[in-house]
């Protein structure tokens, strides 16, 4: 995996070295545009369960506006994240992280975690569009996950959150696997993760997996493991529409310029846990949003039933 890593690396690195013009940029610019058309066709065909899913974004941040005094981004990222574990956001109560029926709407990917499973791509979608909401700064940003990240033990004994089982953490093994082929990998993402502003510095935050990374150029390197992820600089091109000149610009403005201490790295840890521990010790509020939410949930899964139907 290492030198799988390394490979994707120098791939990426190559973005850099490549002329505005290069048919390789041009073609990544253009997706854009194409899955904008992609997104209009969706809203089109899904509106009604696009308005459902949007009523449940909202209910679910005004709830954390309202559960979570304080305005720490981590904090709130940490109570997210326990609502999709702990399946107060999805139709039946239940969440798990898993492969299935998937209703693939481009940037509508959260409305899977409503259907009670995903994967990395959504969670990190559903967590965004509630921050957005909640007028929170972030950016979706696809990276190659360095795969023995999860398998590697840590200083402060973190948890996976892969699945969620009564009030612990329990992670799994298996992770979404991407075939290497070295014609490609600068396009390659099996992970999707997003960008945070936090205090002076940027982070990148992992929803699926509880983690922290700093970022240094395209290497996003794992604050409470011994790992890291590659960003894919193409990734940002076609998922927001940059230019090459806008990718470089975000990359070097996201790049922390200083040595993160121990301390710091604590405080962020405590930051998230506090964030699961007060939803955690809430449960009577927890499944009040959950009662709120559940007939738009529900009228999502019937719709995802009758679709399959057909």
């Amino acid at each position: 995996m290492n030198s799988d890593m390394r490979l994707i690396e120098s791939k990426t690195q190559e973005f850099f070295d490549l002329k505005e013009d290069n048919l390789i940029i041009w073609t990544k610019y253009t997706d854009h545009k194409i899955l904008n058309a992609h997104q209009r066709e969706s809203e089109l065909k899904h509106h009604h369960i696009i308005e459902a899913y949007k009523d449940i974004i909202k209910e679910t941040s005004n709830f954390i506006n309202r559960t979570i005094t304080t305005d720490n981004i981590l904090t709130i990222n940490g109570a997210i994240t326990f609502l999709i574990w702990r399946g107060y956001t999805s139709y039946n109560q239940k969440f798990s992280f898993a492969n299935g029926d998937f209703l693939n709407m481009y940037n509508y990917n959260g409305i899977n975690v409503i259907l009670g499973q995903g994967v990395c791509r959504h969670i990190a979608s559903f967590t965004n569009d509630i921050l957005k909401q909640s007028e929170i700064s972030s950016q979706l940003i696809g990276n190659m996950l360095n795969q023995d990240i999860i398998e590697k033990k840590d200083k402060f004994k973190l948890p996976i959150t892969r699945t969620y089982n009564g009030d612990s953490f329990k992670g799994i093994e298996n992770h979404t696997s991407v075939s290497l082929d070295p014609y490609d990998t600068c396009y390659l993402c099996n992970h999707l993760c997003f960008i945070l502003p936090y205090q002076d510095i940027y982070l990148m935050y992992d929803p699926t997996n509880l983690l922290l990374f700093s970022i240094n150029g395209i290497k996003a390197n794992c604050l409470f493991r011994k790992g890291y992820a590659i960003i894919s600089p193409y990734d940002l091109m076609y998922r927001s529409g940059m230019n090459k000149k806008g990718v470089e610009e975000y990359i070097q403005n996201i790049t922390l310029s200083k040595h993160l201490k121990y301390k710091e790295i604590k405080e962020m840890y405590n930051s998230l846990l506090l964030g699961i521990d007060t939803l955690k010790n809430n449960p009577i509020e927890c499944n009040k949003l959950y009662q709120k939410v559940k007939e738009p949930a529900e009228y999502i899964h019937e719709y995802q039933y009758r679709l399959k139907r057909r």
